[in-house]
């Protein structure tokens, strides 16, 4: 199952139990400010499934590139859920977008490396 924290507010409880993994993505990069809160609201939806944190490495959501102070915002949290065992992994989106140069694209790229022995 794939939910947006722009969803959290619909009734998907009790479809949830029917998935076994939910991706959580945040589609307007400037709702990552509050990713910790909406990651909380999704918990309490979600309390129990394996869950998978989508990365986004563009602001969809805005249609513009993704500021590299929110790129980083976002990949702190995932790495923390992570090593805490709150996700089992990140999805990376992967988008005709990687090879424009893009700032948070090349970031990203250095912080898998850097992180890709990281486990819990």
């Amino acid at each position: 199952m794939v939910l947006y924290s722009h969803e959290l507010h619909l009734p998907v409880k009790a479809t949830v139990e029917f998935f076994d993994v939910v991706s959580f993505w945040t589609w307007h990069a400037t709702d990552l400010v509050v990713l910790e809160d909406n990651f909380k609201k999704f918990r309490e939806l979600v309390p129990d499934k394996p869950t998978l944190l989508g990365i986004y490495m563009w602001d969809f959501g805005n249609s513009k590139p993704i500021t590299m102070e929110l790129m980083k915002l976002q990949l702190d949290f995932a790495l923390e859920k992570f090593q805490q065992k709150q996700i089992e992994g990140m999805i990376f989106h992967c988008t005709p977008l990687v090879d424009l140069g893009l700032e948070a694209v090349d970031y990203s790229r250095k912080w898998i490396a850097e992180h890709a022995d990281v486990v819990r």
